[in-house]
Order: structure tokens, then C-alpha cells, then sequence
């Protein structure tokens, strides 16, 4: 870790002036880059990978937690040219499956796609057999890396990397020179928790830019460890961590999936300096006992999303970390994300007014009109040129975009999700558009919702969300909870519950319906709870799982009979 950059960004924390010189020096930095990019004619993201490679040769680019395997940038190479060469002997020019789970092959057979130039379509190994079968067919997938998919052709990346190495140089062929910077480089299927998943496009322009974003961010240097659990086949592993890693001459440690029991057993092991996060990750972590040497790690610096105010300063002072790097992005958006490197906990960016790209994002209320400063509004990102490609399948495309918003003849790509901007330039995450329902003519945000029960103590996960019953207008809230002890009277706790709901929320806003779980909230692979699937359950679990429902001001078992009471009109919730 750089040491005097982090200082330096810590001791400008609560100083605006200092913030914005920053700010300045950063865009300074990623300007000289993208020029050295354009002067070298690089186009393809492993072109850079080569220069990095001729750098840091013998160093370490990458150890397996469960394998203990390491490798290094120059042996990493050759094995990606191996698979380069496989591609261009046996495979034609369509795009190409990578089904691997998070390992050294995997990194192998993504950069080896690269230098081959082909597409690489990115498949989730936790994801069921079936889906995977049915993504592939959708996206016309012929060939693969990784494990077998029924209807691909399919190879083991370890057989291939078993034949006669060719050469240690690159491969690559010669339509180089006519490619394209912005060409995608990988599909990667959104995650999924507002609707299927999407085969989003990702360019080799938004590599290179991850990579130069957050290593200049994090003050990742060639000496740090950074630590990556989330899956590669997805934008937070791969593009934010992955690509960092490689820009700094850094070291992945990977674990094929997150551990909390084995988490700091990892990182002291593997003196792991930094580690990227996503979604509810550091709230798992936080609702571990403590330990008297919690704050005995070498972990430094943390960057991903998600990270919420309270759990952001417990995180810190707990585990003694000395730096978050926090953003708002998504796959498919045409611009590189919001950051957050300020050190000021609960934002997810930051662009100083008067800045020229502060213009590049508006903030829009439901009739597409601006928002003013800490107001909430949907963030819609300018494309430049009038271009946009955000998925695989073009006719996905025009559902994201709006026309002519500031002149004519503008476009802007629409997030899906809600941000505040304050008159400093600080932006902050409210919720994902479709997180609010309405009830009884008011309409209520699950995000702020959820923010208060996480407050009580007893509670170790939560997701709240609306549902329809055939005989209530609009959408009844409701929550799943897991709760820190299974053992405790569900009576009392949901007495002393409301009790609190009451002193910190207006009444329309308490969950009409809890559901307990004792398992695991379901998640995606990126640990983005299913909220969707929930609200569409509704109380259909009732015999399953505990459900309560609010009658006369009091949480009651929900049972058939009380449900059927429900119905008739002789008891109403609230």
C-alpha cells in the first residue's frame, strides 16, 4: 500500500479544498494513462497485460487458498498463450464459454481468450446446471472453457494446458490492428434480483479503466495481497479487484467462494493487505463474536459496494482498517463508476461541483425531470457519441436509454437506481428502483426500512418488500428476519420489536407481515439477497415457516384461521 497516498487522502477527509486537489490530482493521473493507452495503440486489455508481464515477470500474480498453488506473471502468460494458440488451431471465431470456478485456470483461459480475441461469455459455477444450459443456448454458445455444459463443446483447461507449449510471446493475430477499444471483451450476466439475467457487454476500454481506477484509488502497490472470495465471472472480482491487481503488480489470493469462519484465518495466513467486498459480506463478518484480536490482521485497504453507514464505521474501528474505497456502478452502465475514495462513510462517489463531469450524471424524478441537491432521483449517465452497446442481445438496449433529456439529440443511459447528490458533491445509494411499494396511498422506501431493523440488535439479517393479497389494495410490507439467537421467546422479542418500530418509524411504514427464517437469507453469488423471489412468495410459506401479521397493534401467529379472518373483513392488519 502506498502509505503517503492513503495518509494523504485521510488527512483531507474533512477538508473540501484539500479533497477537490485530490480529486484533481486523480483525473490528472488517469489522464496521463489513457494517453500512454493511445501512444502504445493498445486496444485489447491483455495488451496491457503483456507490458506488466515484461515488468514483473517473476513475481507472484496469483495463490490458491485451497490448493496453496502459486504462480507468476510470466508462468500465468504462457499458459494464457497456450490457450490462445488452442483457440486459434481448434475453434472458429464465434465467442467462447469460460465455466471455471475462482482459480489460476480461470485467469489462464480469460487472458488466453483475450489474446485470441474472442468474446469470452462468463458463466457463474454456483449457479444451477439447468440455468447455465439455458444461458448458453440463449447466447448461442458453441465452445467452452471449464466444466462440461450439455449442448457445448467443452474443454478441460487442464488438458489443454497439458499439450506442447508453443511460445512465451503473443499470439495475438493479425486483425489487431483493426479492433476497437470499446469492443466487448466479456458477457457478464447481471445478477439477477430485479429480473432475469441479462448478457451485459464489457469493453476492453472499461478494463483497462477499472484497473487504472481502483489501484490509483486504493494506493495498491506491487507489494500488496489482495484478496478475492466473490466470483470471477462477475464485474466487482474481476474488472474491479483482478484488474487492479494486475495495474499495481499486485498478488490475488483467491478462495473459490466467501468463508466467514475461515475469513481471517485467510487473510493472517496469506498477509492479505486488501480485499474487495460486495452487498451484505462485511455484515456477516460484523455479526461474528468479537475476538480479542479482531484488530490484529494486516488488512488495510477494503473497496467494493454496498457498504452501508453503520456497518462502514464499525468495520473500521473493529477490524482497525485504514481505508474504503466505495462505488456505484453496474455492468452494463456506459461509463466508468461512481467512487467513493474519501474516506467519509455512507457515500458511494464523489464529483466536486464545478467539475465538467459533474454534468455527466443527472439525477431524475419520476417524469424525468432534475432533481435538486439531496433530493432523491434515478442516476442517468451520459453516452458520449450517441453510442451505446449494453448488452449482447441489442434489443435490450432500448429499454435502458432516454432520448433528448438535456438538448436535442442527447442520450443517457438509466441505472435503475435511486442516488442523492449534495451541494459538496457526495452521492449516496437509497435504493434500487422497485425497492419502494405503496400502501394505502403512501409510498414507502424497503431500504430505509430495512436500515432501522438492522438496528436492532437481535436481528442478523433482514429484507423488506411489499406484497399483494387478493383482498388489500396496493402492497402490504413485509419482512424476513434471521435472527442472532433461534432460541429466544418470538413473543417477546416481536413485543419489544414493535415497540421500537413505533418510536422510529410512521406507522404505514411498520412491516404488516414477519416471516422468520432460520436459514440463510438466499442470495445471489454477488450476495445480493432475493427480493424479488421473497415478495413474489409472499405468505405462501406460512406452513413452512413462522409468519406473524399485525392486528389491533400487535404481532399474532398467522395461522388459516386468523388468514381467513383476514379475508372475511373481520380483522384487519395495522
Amino acid at each position: 500500500m502506498d502509505k503517503h497516498w492513503i495518509a494523504k487522502i485521510q488527512q483531507a477527509k474533512n477538508d473540501l479544498p484539500k479533497l477537490r486537489n485530490i480529486y484533481e490530482e486523480i483525473s490528472a493521473q488517469e489522464t496521463q494513462q489513457w494517453k500512454e493507452i493511445a501512444c502504445n495503440h493498445i486496444t485489447n486489455w491483455t495488451q496491457k497485460w503483456e507490458e506488466i508481464v515484461a515488468k514483473y515477470f517473476d513475481h507472484t500474480v496469483a495463490i490458491e487458498v485451497d490448493t496453496k498453488t502459486e504462480i507468476s506473471y510470466g508462468q500465468l502468460d504462457q499458459k494464457a498463450n497456450r490457450i490462445a494458440n488452442f483457440i486459434n488451431e481448434n475453434i472458429d471465431n464465434s465467442h467462447i464459454g469460460l465455466y471455471e470456478k475462482n482459480s489460476i485456470n480461470f485467469f489462464a483461459a480469460i487472458i488466453g481468450i483475450g489474446k485470441a480475441r474472442r468474446l469470452a461469455i462468463l458463466f457463474n459455477i454456483r449457479e444451477p446446471e439447468n440455468r447455465i444450459i439455458q444461458l448458453a443456448k440463449n447466447c448461442q454458445v458453441k465452445w467452452c472453457f471449464g466444466k462440461q455444459i450439455k449442448g457445448v463443446q467443452c474443454f478441460d483447461i487442464d488438458e489443454v494446458l497439458q499439450q506442447e507449449p508453443i511460445s512465451i510471446s503473443s499470439t495475438l493475430p493479425n486483425s489487431q490492428s483493426h479492433a476497437n477499444i470499446e469492443d466487448p471483451a466479456f458477457v457478464i450476466f447481471t445478477s439477477g434480483t430485479s429480473g432475469p439475467s441479462k448478457p451485459a457487454l464489457f469493453s476492453h476500454k472499461r478494463m483497462l479503466g477499472a484497473g487504472m481506477a481502483w489501484s490509483i484509488r486504493t494506493g495498491m502497490t506491487s507489494t500488496d495481497r489482495c484478496y478475492i472470495t466473490l466470483p470471477l465471472c462477475h464485474g466487482n472480482a474481476l474488472a474491479v479487484a483482478f484488474s487492479s491487481v494486475v495495474y499495481s503488480g499486485g498478488t490475488a489470493i483467491l478462495r473459490e467462494k466467501l468463508s466467514v469462519s475461515h475469513f481471517w484465518e485467510d487473510i493472517r495466513n496469506f498477509d492479505c493487505t486488501n480485499m474487495v467486498y460486495i452487498g451484505e459480506l462485511w455484515r456477516y463478518l460484523i455479526n461474528v463474536p468479537e475476538q480479542p484480536n479482531d484488530s490484529q490482521n494486516p488488512l488495510e485497504v477494503i473497496f467494493g459496494n454496498g457498504l452501508k453507514t453503520d456497518i462502514w464505521r464499525n468495520t473500521l474501528e473493529r477490524f482497525n482498517i485504514l481505508h474504503v474505497v466505495e462505488h456505484f456502478g453496474a455492468t452494463e452502465m456506459p461509463a466508468g463508476a461512481l467512487t467513493n475514495w474519501t474516506g467519509r462513510p455512507g457515500f458511494c462517489g464523489f464529483i466536486p461541483s464545478g467539475y465538467t463531469n459533474e454534468q455527466e450524471i443527472v439525477l431524475l424524478d419520476e417524469n424525468n425531470r432534475e432533481v435538486s441537491y439531496n433530493c432523491p432521483g434515478q442516476a442517468v449517465f451520459h453516452i458520449p457519441n450517441r453510442k451505446y452497446r449494453g448488452y449482447l442481445h441489442p434489443e435490450l438496449d432500448k429499454d435502458k436509454l432516454i432520448h433528448d433529456l438535456v438538448k436535442p439529440g442527447d442520450l443517457w443511459w438509466q441505472s435503475g437506481d435511486v442516488l442523492t447528490r449534495d451541494n459538496e458533491g457526495f452521492f449516496t445509494f437509497i435504493e434500487r428502483m422497485g425497492d419502494s411499494y405503496r400502501f394505502k396511498g403512501e409510498n414507502i422506501s424497503s431500504v430505509d426500512v430495512e436500515n432501522v431493523l438492522y438496528k436492532f440488535d437481535l436481528i442478523a439479517a433482514v429484507c423488506v418488500y411489499g406484497i399483494k393479497l387478493p383482498w388489500l389494495d396496493g402492497q402490504a410490507g413485509m419482512a424476513t428476519l434471521r435472527l442472532k439467537d433461534e432460541n429466544i421467546s418470538l413473543t417477546l422479542f416481536l413485543a419489544n420489536l414493535l415497540n421500537y418500530l413505533d418510536n422510529e418509524l410512521v406507522r404505514h411504514a411498520i412491516p404488516h407481515f414477519i416471516r422468520i427464517n432460520e436459514a440463510p437469507l438466499k442470495t445471489t453469488s454477488t450476495l445480493k439477497i432475493l427480493k424479488k423471489e421473497l415478495s413474489k412468495e409472499g405468505i405462501d410459506k406460512m406452513s413452512e415457516l413462522t409468519h406473524f401479521v399485525l392486528i389491533n397493534g400487535k404481532y399474532q401467529i398467522l395461522d388459516e384461521k386468523t388468514l381467513n379472518s383476514l379475508k372475511d373483513g373481520s380483522q384487519h392488519i395495522g
